[in-house]
């Protein structure tokens, strides 16, 4: 696999579920491109139709088409699977970054995120990102095999007892 098809759309792909999806939705395509009648030679405006005709994001979507031609010249009807199951397997060997979120981010929400982390810690980063309903106002990542918490429950439970003593002091206050 060239290497600058995985950096080409490692740019715009911040999270591994977001890879694995872009994947499918390409096999499904090349698939339906490659093997049909088609009414239109040009690939990307193609997958421009293609992806209308699916329940995506715009986000989802112009990354996708915002991918160069350099991207899309190198698949053909012999090589589009094999080279997209490479691509697959490789995202395990990216560096990555788990973070746990309260809810499921919005597409435009996680591409904030995915830009921040590869500004502030890691260039080509890959964000696994799961849901955990115990994170409650923030959120807890895993980074180099480290687990920080950074949570409201957690500064909460760390911190008990000044805020039972802030309670306790407010209601003298206004008792």
């Amino acid at each position: 696999m060239a290497e600058g098809t995985l950096n080409e759309i490692i740019k715009t792909t911040y999270t591994k579920n977001d890879f694995h999806r872009k994947i499918v939705f390409l096999k499904e395509f090349f698939s339906n491109f490659f093997f049909t009648e088609k009414s239109s030679k040009n690939l990307k405006k193609a997958l421009g139709d293609f992806l209308k005709n699916e329940d995506v994001s715009d986000c989802f979507s112009k990354s996708l088409t915002s991918l160069g031609d350099k991207f899309y010249d190198s698949f053909d009807t012999k090589n589009y699977n094999k080279l997209l199951n490479e691509l697959e397997s490789s995202i395990d060997a990216l560096p990555h970054i788990t973070i746990y979120a309260p809810i499921l981010l919005p597409d435009d929400e996680v591409v904030k995120l995915g830009k921040w982390v590869r500004e502030n810690i890691k260039e080509n980063l890959v964000i696994d990102l799961e849901v955990d309903s115990n994170v409650i106002g923030g959120c807890s990542f895993v980074w180099n095999g480290v687990y920080h918490d950074y949570s409201l429950r957690y500064f909460i439970d760390n911190n008990r007892n000044e805020i039972k003593k802030m309670v306790r002091n407010y209601k003298n206050v206004e008792g």
